[in-house]
């Protein structure tokens, strides 16, 4: 269960979108950290990839590009989310506010993925076989981890991570829960249609998809490669497989989560104190500050 503000900074388990997550996450991290952004993408997206001298130089570039763009395009956009959002959790919430808060969110995610389309496309053309061979290994150690944290263990013990991980997320928002308002949590997980073999699944193609992707657009024999134009759209192709997965199991199964999450964060913020909603609406108000403020703010290295 993540409430929709946490939802904000939803993690895709693939390569593409890391890029997205770095600047998006700029509002809810240290001034400095936003600022230096493309550094930490670059080093994170470098240790799935491995880059070369010139694929270096070409990502480094492309992600200074993009964080000017969400500096002086997104950032006003997020601003002013924030400030709707404050505004809606000073009172009751039905589960159709919390949808739109959501759904604003992912708009925001849309339009930054679609920026990296073109750069995305360029890097791609120039990854090798062992460089994939590189990201499949980095996947099977990503993988082991996540099964490790979500996916094994009693019944009892994953019911017990989900609400320690519940908990600590909505805590965020409000402070401490009291006892009252954990058992809510408990109650909704245990009510949940969430499994985390089906989550699993996805991940698993959605990285298929990634590596077989990239080796479209940088195949084996050079007379198959295509031209800059197609590689973007086999890149679009790719992001779009992923935002509505072909998969009809998993659409089904993400559909019912979205209108779980939307309907548990009005349910948890509905049991909510009056010092809560007061820190939360605080919380929210110290983003769009932060938000604001990098607005202006040259990058800092």
């Amino acid at each position: 269960m993540k409430s929709t503000i946490q939802s904000s900074l939803s993690r895709y388990s693939h390569i593409i979108a890391l890029v997205v997550l770095v600047c998006l996450q700029g509002c809810s991290t240290i001034k400095l950290g936003y600022n230096n952004a493309p550094s930490l993408a670059y080093w994170w997206l470098d240790d799935y990839v491995d880059f070369d001298a010139t694929q270096s130089k070409q990502v480094r570039e492309e992600l200074e590009r993009l964080h000017q763009w969400h500096r002086a395009t997104e950032l006003p956009k997020i601003e002013a989310l924030l400030q709707r959002a404050q505004i809606m959790v000073a009172s009751d919430v039905t589960p159709a506010q919390a949808c739109v808060v959501l759904a604003d969110t992912r708009a925001r995610i849309a339009a930054a993925t679609d920026q990296t389309v073109s750069g995305v496309a360029l890097v791609a053309a120039t990854i090798s076989p062992a460089q994939r061979q590189h990201i499949a290994r980095k996947f099977e150690k990503s993988n082991a981890t996540w099964q490790e944290d979500w996916n094994e263990g009693t019944v009892e013990e994953r019911q017990a991570k989900r609400l320690k991980a519940a908990v600590e997320n909505a805590e965020q928002l409000y402070d401490s829960l009291n006892e009252k308002q954990t058992a809510l949590l408990r109650e909704l997980d245990a009510a949940s249609g969430y499994d985390p073999n089906i989550s699993f699944k996805e991940r698993l193609r959605r990285q298929k998809d990634l590596l077989q992707t990239l080796a479209r657009i940088n195949p084996a024999n050079a007379a198959d490669k295509p031209d800059p134009a197609q590689a973007s759209i086999y890149i679009q192709e790719y992001l779009a497989r992923n935002a509505s997965s072909p998969d009809p199991v998993y659409r089904a199964f993400a559909e019912k989560m979205y209108a779980e999450s939307c309907n548990a964060f009005a349910i948890v913020h509905n049991s909510t104190t009056a010092k809560q909603r007061e820190r939360a609406i605080k919380r929210i108000a110290a983003y769009a500050r932060d938000a604001r403020d990098l607005m202006a703010l040259k990058d800092i290295k």
